[in-house]
């Protein structure tokens, strides 16, 4: 599916919203009907700097908002145009700690102070106020991470919250008594009801006066609320389930009346609620922070802390849509984000997510958090696995995210849009895969015009620009499966892969090379010795092998010969869709695997292929010391998520699987590029500065230099003699750093591609550190890296 972006929005009436992008398609500008512009700056990386609206193209400055970030793209100031800053600090899990708010014209300078445990929970918070008294709360939780009290100071006074929970982990209640410090105490209760789908079904919410307001919740058959009755006043949604999350279209009253619709383009333009049109002012967040009428004339301003509580607001518009764009429960005072609810107050979820997390991914394991700790860069719009649905809007996606639906993913390369994700790339739907696309496509903007027109050729010169900027964003192992992707002009698929690449923004959902449960991994029994056959081999289902097992695998550098492995680690992910691939041969008994399209084997003559790059006629390694051919391969959608799995074997990082028993087991591998860097070190410790190894493949390679010589090292341009012609050694002062890497071709008749690495600290070659290469096979270089048409 091809698909153009959006650049207008029109009505039946003669409304029109118009949209402009830069030559790297970033959108700059949108012009609303109401005469109000907002303009979007963006730096040399496409993170989002600016975002500012005036009325008219040059007219007054209505709401501005300008952005410094770190060097890994974290927000950490925000200026205001009234001159309001917010100042934000961060622990080095990249959660939030500080949020210092000053120079706002209206309210006095207000610093909150964050706290996390272990396990992600916020700790503490502290406020010093806005006048009327500082603020000093300690939260506890259970084993299960659900909150069960805050205790301490609240403006002043006393305060004390208490949570109970269904056996579901939904909260059931919440108690609150408050102090005024007069030895007055008021104590108040909220409880909540929740279906087996952890769906909030009604809601008992006493208000400020005591009285005690009751809601229901309705919900049709895919989760999406289609009603709201407080008070047996019904409110009824009619929502589009086409966007990238279901949206609201209109709301009406009991009896059928239109009570408010809502307008979007790549965002929420406008409502028009009871005959009043009100335009929507948002910062780079998405939080709404001033409405305009139909001549430009602001109406309503609000202001927020960095977690969504609202610390000011002016104006009696009726407005549902707040904090990050979302949706605020007039009823609860929660956010409604789809799947569940968000308490601003608490920072946190009211119920528990239905997914189970991953262990590679411990911000997962916590389901209650909001965005990781970090609400400032990060959303979740859809309430569920933050890792696939949390996004970051530094890179200045926001509006994409909101796009996909109509398929305007935005952030080409080379100044073409495009969009129809393959769910097939990652195991996830393409509403997933777009909003990691949308991401990576600002990111590989910044090396706009790379690409050719036919997609099959780019220059050395696009390829170290590519590499540049996916080195900078410390894209490692994903890195070279980028490149490859780009080369086959798979650009979803790119884009796929840079966004699981950003382990440094916590946003990453690995992607899973895992086989489901059933499949039979070969071991044997615990202290044996010897190759097979000459011992006992015993098939045992993937979900069944723990930590500790003896697995029957390949030498790492000698994959024909066999041997033993202990299992370090088990891994259990989500996929939600697998390849099923037919393996045959002479004498063989055909079989059937099911592996996530990303898990590698071994083929004959290649090397180590991701699943999904075999082809039919490709010859896969057997524990019976030969090879089986691929017969065919298709691609299998699921109805839902299931759980795979994978293991990590310790010194050869391989192992065999099969569909039964009885049959031989077929190489696969959990790569792993420690023997490298421990040779590296090794040989440095030893006084021997150079280092040369042979590696299975590019990647193992690429992570083992990157991770020896440091974040600061950078890799250098194909081809660049020394000042004496010597094309083998790069040390110009001009090229900005003192530890380089280059991938060359082979030379001498090998057919044994190079890293080469140098790390010239103290301006002298092998002082301070080592130099050397390292090799890899010829089919790797041509299918993830020169991304040059191979030479007859």
């Amino acid at each position: 599916m091809t698909v153009d972006k959006l650049d207008g929005a029109t009505l039946s009436q003669p409304l029109v919203t118009t949209y402009t992008y830069d030559l790297d398609d970033r959108l700059v500008s949108t012009a609303m009907p109401n005469g109000t512009v907002e303009t979007r700056g963006y730096d040399v990386l496409n993170h989002l700097t600016s975002i500012v609206t005036t009325l008219g193209a040059s007219g007054p400055v209505l709401a501005g908002f300008t952005y410094t970030l770190d060097k890994n793209g974290l927000r950490r100031s925000m200026t205001e145009a009234s001159g309001r800053t917010v100042a934000y600090t961060y622990d080095a899990d990249g959660r939030l700690v500080k949020e210092a708010i000053t120079h706002d014209p209206s309210a006095t300078d207000r610093t909150f102070g964050y706290a996390y445990d272990l396990a992600g929970n916020r700790s503490s918070l502290t406020d010093t106020g806005d006048g009327t008294g500082a603020s000093d709360l300690r939260s506890y939780y259970d084993t299960d991470n659900r909150l069960m009290e805050v205790y301490g100071i609240s403006k002043g006074g006393g305060y004390t919250a208490t949570y109970s929970y269904d056996g579901n982990g939904d909260t059931k209640t919440e108690t609150v008594t408050t102090d005024n410090g007069t030895g007055n105490t008021t104590t108040s209760q909220t409880t909540y009801a929740w279906d087996l789908e952890g769906r909030l079904i009604s809601a008992n919410v006493p208000d400020a006066n005591g009285t005690t307001h009751h809601t229901d919740y309705l919900y049709d058959d895919d989760g999406n609320r289609v009603t709201a009755t407080t008070d047996g006043q019904r409110t009824t949604y009619l929502n589009d389930p086409n966007q990238a999350y279901d949206q609201v279209l209109e709301e009406y009253a009991p009896g059928g009346a239109l009570v408010a619709s809502y307008v979007r383009g790549l965002d929420l333009l406008f409502q028009d609620r009871n005959g009043t049109r009100s335009f929507y002012v948002k910062d780079g967040l998405g939080s709404t922070r001033k409405l305009t009428d139909a001549t430009g004339v602001v109406t309503d301003t609000t202001k927020y802390d960095a977690y969504g509580i609202t610390l000011a607001h002016t104006g009696t518009t009726v407005n549902a849509y707040q904090f990050a764009g979302e949706q605020r429960d007039a009823a609860t005072g929660l956010d409604y984000l789809r799947a569940r609810y968000y308490d601003a107050s608490a920072g946190r979820f009211t119920s528990r997510d239905s997914y189970d997390g991953e262990v590679a991914d411990p911000v997962t394991q916590n389901h209650y958090s909001y965005a990781g700790g970090n609400p400032v860069d990060f959303v979740d719009a859809s309430g569920h696995e933050f890792t696939l649905s949390g996004i970051t809007v530094s890179i200045g996606v926001q509006t994409t995210i909101r796009s996909v639906g109509t398929g305007a993913v935005l952030g080409a390369i080379g100044g073409a849009t495009y969009g129809g994700i393959d769910a097939a790339l990652g195991g996830d739907d393409w509403q997933q895969a777009a909003l990691r696309g949308a991401v990576s496509g600002f990111i590989l903007g910044a090396a706009g015009g790379a690409l050719g027109s036919q997609w099959g050729l780019l220059t050395h010169a696009a390829h170290y620009t590519i590499k540049t900027a996916l080195f900078g964003f410390n894209v490692i192992s994903t890195g070279a499966g980028i490149i490859e992707s780009l080369f086959n002009g798979e650009l979803d698929q790119a884009g796929f892969r840079l966004f699981a690449g950003l382990g440094g923004f916590g946003l990453i959902r690995r992607i899973p090379t895992c086989f489901p449960a059933g499949t039979k991994v070969l071991t044997v029994a615990n202290g044996s010795h010897g190759h097979h056959p000459g011992f006992d081999v015993q098939y045992k289902n993937i979900e069944d092998v723990v930590v500790g097992d003896t697995v029957l695998c390949a030498e790492e550098t000698h994959v024909d010969r066999s041997a033993l492995g202990r299992v370090a680690k088990v891994y259990r992910r989500q996929a939600k869709s697998l390849l099923v691939i037919r393996v045959g041969g002479i004498d063989k008994l055909q079989q059937t695997l099911t592996p996530t399209p990303e898990h590698p084997f071994w083929v004959d003559g290649k090397g180590w292929l991701a699943a999904r790059s075999l082809m039919e006629g490709d010859r896969l390694r057997t524990s019976g010391d030969s090879l089986c051919t691929v017969m065919s391969i298709r691609h299998q959608d699921l109805e839902s998520d299931i759980i795979v799995y994978n293991l990590e074997v310790a010194d050869n990082h391989c192992y065999y699987v099969a569909d039964r028993e009885g049959v031989d087991g077929i190489l696969v591998h959990n790569a792993d590029y420690g023997t490298l860097l421990k040779g590296m070190k090794s040989a440095l410790s030893s006084g021997k500065p150079h280092y040369n190894e042979n590696a299975d493949s590019l990647d193992d390679a690429l992570n083992a230099v990157k991770n020896f010589l440091g974040s600061d090292a950078i890799e250098a341009p194909p081809g660049v003699p020394d000042s004496a012609g010597n094309p083998g050694v790069y040390v110009d002062p001009a090229f900005g750093t003192k530890k380089w890497f280059r991938i060359e071709p082979p030379d001498g008749g090998s057919n044994m591609f190079h890293i080469k690495f140098q790390d010239y600290t103290g301006g002298k070659r092998g002082r301070g550190g080592i130099n050397g290469h390292i090799t890899f096979p010829e089919a790797d270089y041509w299918r993830y890296v020169e991304l040059l048409t191979k030479p007859g």
